[in-house]
């Protein structure tokens, strides 16, 4: 058994300040109440809120969003179409994705596929448990992938091996 760190109201709220969106699809009445923090601090910042993940022919259409924040899932909702809906959010709808999901439901691997990482366990329910998705640290650059190790423009036509 693994151990989750737990993550407040505040620290949430720090992660999605962290981001700095200036445009936030809400995702379900949770999802509002986190956005709401930020929104009093940047009033700026264009929030749009949806009961449920817009189907793909919507996702589409719509600009792409910042940050996407995901705090509710129909009851009814199979896996199989949870994993499909936050593929197309995460590829089409945000840069970044803040979901909440039921820890006894979704084991960790299953969002790791997706490339997401766990943030932690929501104290606020205990039952959930936030994963975030963010393109920009999506996969660090290998040391290897520089010009130091393959191409050397410099040598170009002035040796034959």
């Amino acid at each position: 058994m693994t151990m989750t760190a737990s993550i407040s109201q505040k620290r949430l709220e720090a992660q999605i300040a962290a981001f700095r969106p200036d445009s936030i699809l809400c995702i379900g009445k949770r999802a509002e109440a986190w956005a709401a923090a930020y929104r009093r601090r940047h009033p700026d910042c264009r929030v749009e809120a949806r009961a449920a993940i817009p189907p793909l022919a919507a996702l589409e259409r719509m600009p792409r969003r910042d940050l996407a924040l995901v705090g509710d899932w129909p009851a009814t909702a199979d896996h199989r179409e949870v994993e499909q809906a936050l593929s197309r959010l995460r590829d089409l709808g945000a840069e970044r994705v803040i979901v909440a999901l039921p820890a006894a439901d979704w084991p960790p691997a299953d969002l790791y596929a997706l490339g997401f990482t766990r943030l932690g366990r929501l104290e606020a329910a205990p039952a959930l448990t936030l994963y975030a998705f963010d393109i920009a640290a999506y996969k660090t650059t290998p040391d290897w992938l520089n010009s130091r190790y393959w191409a050397h423009p410099e040598l170009w036509g002035k040796y034959w091996w």
